[in-house]
């Protein structure tokens, strides 16, 4: 039992000092230092946009439109949405069609996740094409009018692979898109301070960038075989290739947040199973780190042992009470139980913290509904065991065989 509760609370202040840190750097550290816009008449970066989409007609005109007003040349960028199909009479294509985009249509494929379809039109199309830079957006985010400007400043500076900074744009729709809200504005003050630190960002899915170079490097494969979560094994392989991930700050993407119970349990089983799928590189990883990079360590831990935040407040909450029981009926226990409350305390000083370092704080709204969205987030936990350890019958995206993708 000692070896446990040990494990246990040796395990939560490691992770408590993980969050702490970059809350810290972005308190007292100083601003970050932004890459300067290029200069007039300097040659930019050809970049393609890929946004992958299923049966979302009606996102695909609103992203376009504001990739349209962008402030960078129209001969330097091109759109190209990736249309998944699982229902002919899924309309995606047409419509981005008749905005005047290049779209590449899968039919019924046989891995049926975002990145084998990025997998398929790499092979096929992009690979043997000539661009500097590709983007990955989903199709409900809106880039600021500056934001392919600001991206060509950070790959000019040398950026390999950059991660974009979602921003909320239906905060206040319902409380669950409050609290997520939250979580997201807490998720980019991780990312501001890990970038103050030194360390890699880490991918979040919407709004990654990589150079040609670093595709060459991650040998233009955005997952390897049928992983549900691309943008984990994404940040995996970053590291085994040594392939730093900036963080872009001023790269901010406007994007909607799941806004009732039942998307946020989807949601969230989704980002649960890179934890489980992560699992495949321990040991490439562990050997990476214990030959001297701490970073390949560094990264093992945040992607496939770090739990969500409040996930592990409530059951250091638990714990405590669990071990303040204990204590009553067996002294032995009082010093564990002091341990589990000092940890739990720090970390409800954490969250004041960090609220405080954003500028917001939960209402009484968001109060009342937290215990159900942590009862939530716990069987999105269940359910993200059960998608990380299914394996999909095929190894490779297929396209059925009456149908090769293509862009038109």
């Amino acid at each position: 039992m000692s070896f446990v509760l040990g494990f246990f609370l040796t395990y939560y202040a490691a992770t408590l000092l993980w969050y702490s840190l970059p809350v810290l750097a972005v308190r007292f550290g100083r601003a970050p230092v932004l890459p300067p816009d290029p200069r007039p008449n300097e040659l930019l970066p050809s970049l393609v946009v890929v946004a992958p989409c299923r049966s979302a007609p009606d996102s695909i005109a609103g992203m376009i439109a504001a990739l349209k007003k962008q402030d960078y040349p129209l001969d330097r960028f091109r759109i190209v949405i990736l249309v998944d199909t699982i229902d002919r009479n899924d309309p995606s294509a047409s419509v981005a069609r008749s905005q005047g985009v290049e779209v590449y249509e899968r039919f019924e494929p046989i891995v049926m996740t975002k990145g084998a379809a990025l997998n398929e039109l790499l092979e096929r199309q992009l690979q043997r094409e000539p661009w500097d830079a590709l983007i990955v957006m989903d199709i409900d985010v809106r880039p600021s009018p500056h934001y392919l400007t600001r991206l060509a400043a950070y790959l000019l500076g040398g950026s390999q692979v950059i991660q974009s900074a979602p921003i909320s744009k239906n905060a206040d729709e319902s409380p669950e898109t409050r609290l997520n809200h939250l979580g997201q504005l807490l998720s980019q003050m991780l990312q501001r301070g890990r970038s103050l630190l030194g360390l890699s960002a880490i991918l979040s899915g919407s709004g990654m960038v990589f150079s040609r170079e670093a595709m060459k490097r991650l040998q233009f494969k955005t997952v390897t075989g049928t992983h549900l979560s691309d943008d984990g094994e994404l940040h995996l392989r970053c590291l085994l290739h040594d392939l730093h991930v900036s963080y872009g700050g001023d790269l901010r993407l406007l994007n909607d947040l799941p806004g009732t119970p039942q998307w946020v349990r989807k949601q969230r089983a989704n980002w649960f199973s890179a934890n489980i799928e992560g699992l495949d590189y321990f040991w490439p990883l562990l050997r990476k780190g214990l030959g001297g990079d701490w970073r390949a360590l560094e990264g093992l831990f945040a992607a496939v042992f770090l739990p969500g935040s409040s996930l592990l407040f409530a059951v250091g909450g638990v714990s405590s009470l669990a071990l303040a029981a204990a204590s009553l009926r067996n002294s032995r226990f009082f010093s564990w139980f002091a341990m589990a409350t000092g940890l739990w305390v720090l970390h409800g000083l954490y969250y004041f913290f960090a609220l405080q370092t954003v500028g917001d704080f939960l209402r009484w709204q968001e109060l009342k509904r937290l215990p159900h969205f942590l009862w939530v987030r716990a069987r999105a936990v269940i359910d993200g065991v059960i998608l990380g350890s299914r394996r999909n019958p095929g190894k490779h995206s297929n396209p059925s065989p009456h149908h090769e993708g293509s862009i038109s």
